[in-house]
């Protein structure tokens, strides 16, 4: 099942506006990571993070999806980048952690894949 199914299984209202953005910051998100020159092994855990987040949104609130997604755009954009900015990272790495956390069980995967990328970087 895709994003644009799940989203309509659990948001009947969902408007095509909503599932744009939210598609769009995903795709930027893995486009950001194919495009990166970053090691194999980043790339790996911010695929990962990029699915969990994609998974993650299925069960979020409109709004809240699309703030995770832009998070995760944000955050691989500069994990990927040729110089990363550690302190953007941090902020939103840490940010897109906190919103995890608040859906529970649903964002542990977000969680602790992003404990995981931050150290890559010496934060944490």
């Amino acid at each position: 099942m895709n994003l644009q199914d799940s989203c309509s299984n659990h948001h009947p209202t969902t408007t095509r506006g909503f599932l744009r953005t939210v598609n769009w910051n995903l795709n930027g998100a893995f486009n950001a990571i194919g495009k990166s020159e970053a090691s194999d092994d980043l790339k790996h855990k911010l695929e990962e993070l990029a699915k969990a987040v994609q998974e993650m949104c299925k069960g979020l609130p409109e709004e809240k999806a699309e703030t995770a997604a832009r998070y995760l755009k944000s955050f691989t954009e500069e994990a990927a980048a040729k110089q990363p900015d550690k302190g953007i990272l941090e902020v939103v790495g840490g940010t897109l952690k906190k919103a995890a956390e608040v859906v529970g069980e649903l964002g542990a995967p977000v969680v602790k894949l992003v404990q995981a990328i931050l150290p890559l970087f010496g934060i944490g």
